[in-house]
This record gives C-alpha cells, structure tokens and sequence, in this order.
C-alpha cells in the first residue's frame, strides 16, 4: 500500500505521516523539491517500489503541480505526466490513497508564525490551497481529508484506511 501525505506546509503532513509509520510499520519517503526532473524523479521511485511493503510518502508529484507554479513559475510536471504516473502507480500498486491535510486557514498561519515557516509563505496559503483543490478534484487516486484539528489522535483516518486495507480494498 501507498499512502501519499499532501497538502500545505503546517497542515500536520509530517506529524499524521510519522503516526501512520508506526500504525502499519511502513517505510517513510520524505519528497522535497525534485533534485532530477520531476517526472524522471517520481518515475523512479516508482520503479523502485516494492509491491509488497506500506509506505508512507510525505508528498509526492502532486505537490509539484501545487508548489512549482507558485514558487518557480510553473511545475516541472504536466498534468498528462501526472496521469502516467498514477496509471503507472496503480498498476504496480492498486493500494495507493492521498490523504489531504488541511485545517483551517487562521491556524495554518499561526502554525507558520509559530514555527518561523521559511520555504512557504503564510501570504500564500489560499493560493496553495486552491491549486491542491483543482489538483486533487481531478484525481484517479482515491483522497482521504484530514484535519488534525479535528481528529487529533489521527484515530479517525486510520480508521478510515485500517478498514480499506483490511478488506483489501481502498475506497473513496
């Protein structure tokens, strides 16, 4: 199984990303800005996976459609790339999920305030949250939302995927 962490910086990626490790005993990827071009980057990775093991993936290709228009004037991927490689994701792994983090947008700033955020800026946080809006409504991939404010003790999303990964399946 996959399990891919999107969403704006501050949202608990990180944090939801580290509890769901220990939950289903999976391998963590932590994705930054691609060091290759992106397509190669996410392509590989995707070679590399081993069908047989959880991972959990703070971010993945869909933050580079989200990140790279703001921040570098346009993304390193197109949205056909992204297609190919989700249809190539899910025939190597047909258990493959986003969970979205997003809490509310006052909080988020507080979070960028409080932790002296330095790549994102709290002036973009609409902005980065609409591209991962029309980004994610376009999926193929099934999206889990998680709001930590809401839920926590992340009970509730891994509730949410313990049933999925227990039935063998992963619904929307």
């Amino acid at each position: 199984m996959i399990l891919i962490i999107e969403g704006v910086d501050k949202n608990g990626k990180t944090t939801l990303a580290n509890r769901l490790v220990q939950e289903y005993g999976a391998e963590y990827v932590k994705f930054g800005q691609p060091t290759k071009p992106p397509f190669q980057e996410y392509s590989e990775f995707i070679a590399s996976v081993d069908p047989s093991k959880t991972y959990v993936l703070d971010r993945f290709f869909i933050g580079e459609l989200v990140y790279g228009p703001i921040y570098r004037g346009k993304s390193g991927i197109t949205l056909g790339q992204l297609k190919d490689l989700e249809r190539v994701l899910l025939d190597k792994v047909a258990e493959t999920v986003i969970v979205y983090c997003k809490t509310n947008i006052e909080q988020v700033r507080t979070n960028f305030e409080a932790e002296h955020e330095e790549f994102a800026k709290a002036s973009d946080i609409a902005a980065l949250r609409k591209k991962y809006h029309d980004i994610l409504k376009k999926q193929v991939l099934p999206v889990y939302g998680f709001d930590y404010l809401k839920d926590m003790d992340h009970s509730g999303i891994i509730g949410r995927l313990s049933k999925n990964v227990v039935s063998g399946r992963v619904a929307k």
